[in-house]
C-alpha cells in the first residue's frame, strides 16, 4: 500500500497513530523473518519491503501535523 492510499483511509488522528504503530511492528517482525530466511534472495526481497515500509512510515511522521490539520479542518 502506498502513502497516498494509506492517508485516504484516515478519519481521525488516532488512525494516523495506529498506522505508524502498525507499520513499526510490521517492520520489526519482517526483520526477524529476514534473519531466519534461508536464501540471500529471500533476505534481499524482505529488506526491499522493509525499506519501502520505512519510507512510508517516515513520510507519515514527517507530515503528521499537516495530516492532523487536514483531518481537523475536514
Amino acid at each position: 500500500m502506498s502513502y497516498e492510499q494509506l492517508i485516504k483511509h484516515f478519519k481521525t488522528v488516532t488512525d494516523i497513530d495506529l498506522a505508524i504503530d502498525h507499520l513499526s511492528k510490521k517492520v520489526k517482525s519482517m526483520r526477524k523473518s529476514a534473519i531466519n530466511a534461508t536464501t540471500l534472495a529471500e533476505k534481499l526481497a524482505i529488506n526491499k519491503e522493509i525499506k519501502a515500509i520505512n519510507e512510508i512510515n517516515f513520510k507519515l511522521k514527517m507530515n503528521y501535523f499537516a495530516l492532523e490539520d487536514e483531518l481537523n479542518n475536514a
